[in-house]
């Protein structure tokens, strides 16, 4: 079973005496956690620094797929995608290096043997690799033996 509980936070001063004992002195009830702070597209290192993105929250992530470990900031879509074990901003614009759709604004990581990156659906030409028919301009994403899928023309 469990029991709700409610925390209450106070400052305190501790003094210590001679004799190796101490007294301490509650101060004041602090109110609730400081507000995020930070702004869009500023560095951070947890969600809870962020101001609101346009989702209505705060988020902390990688601005894409080539950005390191330290260089995390707050997300402008106020969302943030799991891959790999790190946080990576949503709704990241066309160009920007990625792994999966979610962090896209168009839905679309085009995928290729070296990472991805953010691209509009129907965008990739011929000879360039794809995942699916609805990635190619051409419409047909055509399976090839050793080097993946890319779009070509149905023959």
């Amino acid at each position: 079973m469990f029991t709700k509980f409610k925390q209450t936070l106070h400052s305190a001063t501790v003094t210590h005496h001679p004799d190796g004992s101490k007294t301490i002195q509650l101060g004041p009830v602090l109110q609730g956690a400081p507000k995020a702070s930070t702004p869009l597209g500023a560095s951070c290192l947890t969600n809870d620094q962020c101001v609101a993105g346009s989702s209505g929250q705060g988020a902390c992530g990688r601005p894409n797929s080539n950005a390191s470990h330290s260089q995390m900031i707050c997300c402008p879509s106020g969302k943030n995608d799991l891959y790999d074990f790190m946080d990576f901003c949503t709704e990241m614009p066309n160009g920007q290096a990625c792994y999966t759709n979610a962090m896209c604004a168009s839905g679309f990581c085009n995928q290729t043997n070296s990472g991805g990156f953010c691209r509009a659906q129907n965008s990739v030409s011929n000879g360039d690799f794809c995942n699916s028919n609805s990635d190619c301009k051409s419409g047909y994403c055509e399976s090839r033996i050793f080097i993946g899928s890319i779009c070509a023309n149905k023959s």
